[in-house]
Parts: structure tokens; sequence; C-alpha cells
């Protein structure tokens, strides 16, 4: 007998069919099920950015559709929009790179806190169509940054605010900054010096002061008074003598001149200097008066500059994520 001549057909009516050929029919549409598919998906009325239909692979096994984006990436040659951060390292270069880029609704968002102040350009920012309810959303994913890098001038005389110093130590460090020190104009010494109620050193007495120091730097404090100018005086007696040595006179304020920023302009500050006699020694501090007013100042003059040489108006915060 014969176990080929077989089976029906279930279902075609056809009469007797080979058996293997039924089993390798049924094999073919069981792979045929789970075969993944291209699918078309009709994505009409979604919304602008969005194309009419979307391509799609359909999973028979999972039985969900899978994007087919990642296998076109693989095949682009250039990318389908512009992306990334680009970081400046001047202010000037900085709306250079705007101009290159930007566009009528590109915008520019100034953070303003002193200690890290930023500007950053967002070149597709939200596009307005013209009347105030009608917006375009874009991808805010093309940027500008700058983040004002600080001067080495400036991290020095910030890193040493405040702080208490050995004389010889203040007096090597004045030397060093000298350059730094302007002299006072006349309206800043009018202000200041009716505001503190002292007077405001030149660049010359601050030298005098430093080099005193320097030469004091072993002596022992005799004397120190403050002055009716406000100003501070202190007699040193040398320790091998009985008398009084010499005396140094103490201005209360000082106009220090220095970039904040990297290949920034000067920023004028105005510095107090204090001192303390503990035990026979002095120990010399100075207090730079309210930075950040005078550098926010300076980041909302640079604010103004860039809106003028960009053309783009400019906020005070930060864009959405």
């Amino acid at each position: 007998m014969n176990d080929k001549t077989a089976t029906p057909v279930p279902g075609n009516g056809t009469g007797p069919f080979p058996s293997h050929l039924a089993i390798k029919e049924l094999a073919d549409l069981g792979v045929k099920a789970t075969d993944p598919a291209i699918i078309s998906i009709d994505t009409t009325g979604l919304g602008s950015g969005v194309p009419e239909k979307v391509p799609a692979i359909f999973d028979r096994s999972a039985q969900k559709a899978n994007s087919v984006r990642p296998l076109i990436e693989e095949f682009r040659s250039r990318p389908d929009r512009r992306t990334g951060i680009a970081r400046m390292q001047t202010l000037g270069g900085f709306y250079d790179l705007v101009n290159r880029h930007k566009d009528d609704d590109s915008a520019i968002f100034v953070d303003l806190n002193w200690r890290k102040p930023k500007f950053l350009a967002v070149v597709d920012y939200h596009r307005q169509l013209g009347e105030a309810d009608e917006h375009e959303p874009r991808n805010l994913r093309h940027r500008i940054e700058y983040e004002f890098p600080l001067s080495d001038d400036w991290q020095a005389w910030i890193g040493a605010n405040g702080k208490m110093m050995e004389q010889g130590d203040f007096a090597a460090f004045i030397e060093d900054h000298i350059a730094e020190i302007s002299s006072p104009t006349d309206s800043e010494k009018n202000l200041y010096a009716t505001q503190f109620q002292t007077q405001i050193a030149d660049p010359y007495e601050i030298v005098t002061l430093s080099r005193g120091l320097s030469v004091s730097v072993d002596a022992k404090v005799a004397k120190a008074v403050t002055l009716q100018s406000g100003e501070g005086e202190i007699a040193f007696s040398e320790v091998h003598r009985d008398g009084g040595g010499q005396k140094l006179s103490v201005p209360g304020l000082f106009i220090l001149s220095v970039p904040v920023f990297f290949r920034g302009a000067n920023v004028r500050f105005v510095v107090r200097l204090r001192y303390r006699v503990l035990d026979g020694a002095v120990k010399w501090a100075f207090q730079i008066w309210r930075p950040d007013e005078f550098v926010t100042a300076a980041v909302e003059k640079d604010r103004d500059a860039v809106a003028v040489e960009t053309g783009l108006p400019t906020y005070a915060g930060a864009p959405e994520a």
C-alpha cells in the first residue's frame, strides 16, 4: 500500500492530495504567518512636521509595529536637521556665529547669575506666524552658548577676597597685581569718599603701602589708630630698637579695574582695605564691595551689545528644556 496516495485537502473539495505536499503547504503558511510585513500608517491631520503616511514594519509574532527610522538613518549622508550646542570662548565669537545661523525667530536667553552668567542662543526657537495665538513649534535643538569664562586676573582677586593674610603675603599680592589698581575718577572720589567716610587711594599710595609692609614684615606694631579722615595709621617698632619706627598710612578704599571675563572689557570695582592687629602682628584683607552689582551691570551691557549686533530679542531666563 502506498502511503502517498492519500488524503483529501480539507475544505477545497478537489479530492485527494499528496500528504507530503499538504505538510509543505501548511509549513509555508506557518512561515508566512510569522514573516514581518511593511505597512503604511495613515497620519493625516496629526499636525505639522508629520508626513501623511508613515512606513512601519509589522512584526506578526509580537503583534506590533516597529519604526523603520533607525534603518533609514543608517543610510543618511547628512543630518535631517541641525542639532547640538556650539560653545564659544569670546563674546565676539558668540554673536558672529549667531549671525551665521540665525533666522527671524531665533532668540537669546540671558542668565544674570553674577557668579556664572551665560548667553544661550536658540537658533530654531518656536516660530510666531503673525497673530498672537498662532505659533509653529520647532525643535529647540540647535544652540549657541557663551558662558563668560573668567579671566585669570579676576579669579586671583575674587579667590583672595575677604581672606585674612599675613603681612608679607599681602604685600606680595599687592605688588603682583598693582597694575590692576586704578586712579579714582572725580565722580568716584565724590561718591565713595562721602559714602564710606574715608579716603580713596591712588595706585602710588598703594605701592607705597605695599613696599612699607615689605620693609616692616619682621617688625612689631607699636600703635595703630584711625585718623579723622577715615584712614588708618600704623606705627612699627623695630625688634632691636626701643623707639618707634616708620609710620604707614592705610587708605580705606581703592579702585580695582580688571577684566572679569576672558578677553572682556575692564570692570571697575570699589575695594575696601582692612587690617587687624593681633599680638603685635598685623593681618590684612581686602573686600570687593558688592561685586554682584558691578558684574551684573557688565553682563547687561554685553547683553545690549549682543542685541544690537544680532538684531535678536533677548530674555532674562532660560528656554524650555
